[in-house]
């Protein structure tokens, strides 16, 4: 009923608006679970955190909490980038690797701090570095191969 007022109003197709109903509900849908994973990756690696004690942890275990923080971060800025355009405008692969960029630095940071090895040199040379890469990823053209 309303989808037919809709559809005089615009001047379109009863048809139209339905799929247009029919499509933002899908994306939708895939927004909650996109951020229900987010949700889970920050509860894990908060979860971590406050659970484990690093004293007693096998070595391979230390690196649990790198992962999930970098996961937590990509995942989030992939979800903020596709929300924050209505179109999937530009290519997968440049957003991926602007993100990941992205999400290394905060990680990278984190990890040479865990081991008492960052300074403020480091920091300052690390972030010349990340921005220097996304410079380079923003000018480079991700052509799709086909």
């Amino acid at each position: 009923m309303y989808s037919n007022t809709i559809a005089l109003w615009l001047g379109v197709c009863h048809h139209q608006v339905v799929e247009f109903y029919i499509h933002m509900h899908r994306l939708w849908q895939k927004s909650r679970k996109q951020a229900a994973v987010i949700s889970l990756l920050y509860i894990a690696f908060f979860g971590f955190l406050f659970v484990t004690d690093p004293n007693k942890l096998p070595i391979g275990w230390l690196l649990v909490p790198f992962v999930l923080l970098f996961s937590a971060i990509f995942s989030t800025l992939i979800y903020v980038q596709r929300r924050k355009s209505d179109k999937q405008t530009g290519v997968p692969a440049k957003r991926y690797a602007i993100a990941a960029i992205l999400a290394a630095i905060p990680t990278f940071l984190l990890l040479l701090d865990s081991i008492n090895q960052l300074t403020l040199g480091d920091a300052l040379i690390f972030c010349v570095f990340a921005v220097v890469a996304l410079f380079y990823v923003r000018k480079l053209s991700f052509a799709s191969r086909t």
